[in-house]
């Protein structure tokens, strides 16, 4: 998958921040912030966008789409400089030790 960094939806607080990283990391890692995260064939998203605004008043935000490269999540940046992610999210099911 790449994602593009200038379409994450970022929360105003996560935008607050002032920790010296990108308030997209913090959307991408933090655990008080989420949003469903699916995939649709790239040739029907138009027809799903169209579906998704007649019944519901909740953005739909594409972010992203999916490579060859299974295992692997980029994140572009603004200048399409691609970096991959390391796996450094907030695991909610993990008991702290």
């Amino acid at each position: 998958f790449v994602i593009k960094e200038q379409d994450i939806p970022i929360s105003e607080s996560a935008r607050r921040v002032d920790d010296g990283y990108p308030a997209s990391l913090h959307a991408l890692r933090d655990g008080e912030d989420y949003e469903l995260l699916f995939t649709i064939p790239a040739d029907r998203v138009t027809e799903f966008k169209k579906a998704w605004a007649g019944m519901s008043d909740l953005a739909c935000t594409q972010i992203g789409t999916a490579t060859a490269h299974a295992g692997q999540i980029g994140i572009e940046s603004a200048s399409g400089r691609v970096s991959l992610l390391d796996d450094e999210g907030y695991e909610h099911f993990v008991m702290a030790e």
